[in-house]
């Protein structure tokens, strides 16, 4: 798993979805059943905490890997949050960590998600 943060580009306001597979310790992708939490915290360029939740894991984790709209390899991703359109509101680098429970207690941190939120043209 690469530590390097996962990068991309978002208009200011608008909802997005951060995608990342998310894998056991020898590389299997976890199931839904095997996780108990996942909480979420987005935090500014200053490291001002914007927002934070925790999400239900079976919106947001999937037992299959999927490929739509995932560019990184052929494998696929099995993990999404929808971003709402309430969290990057100001333009700016803005920072995504995700903390997932697995059952039995043990807690890992995903890579760090970074996208630059563009302002919104306005006419």
């Amino acid at each position: 798993m690469s530590c390097e943060p996962i990068t991309g580009c978002v208009i200011q306001s608008s909802t997005f979805g951060n995608k990342a597979r998310l894998v056991d310790l020898n590389d299997v992708p976890l199931l839904q059943a095997g996780v108990t939490s996942i909480t979420w915290k987005c935090f500014d360029a200053s490291e001002v905490l914007i927002d934070s939740g925790t999400l239900v894991v079976v919106d947001v984790l999937s037992d299959t890997l999927l490929t739509t709209g995932w560019a990184e390899d052929s494998i696929g991703y099995n993990f999404v949050h929808a971003v709402g359109d309430d969290v990057c509101v100001v333009a700016g680098v803005h920072l995504f960590e995700y903390e997932v429970t697995i059952t039995g207690g043990q807690k890992f941190t995903t890579p760090q998600f970074k996208p630059t939120v563009q302002a919104r043209l306005t006419s």
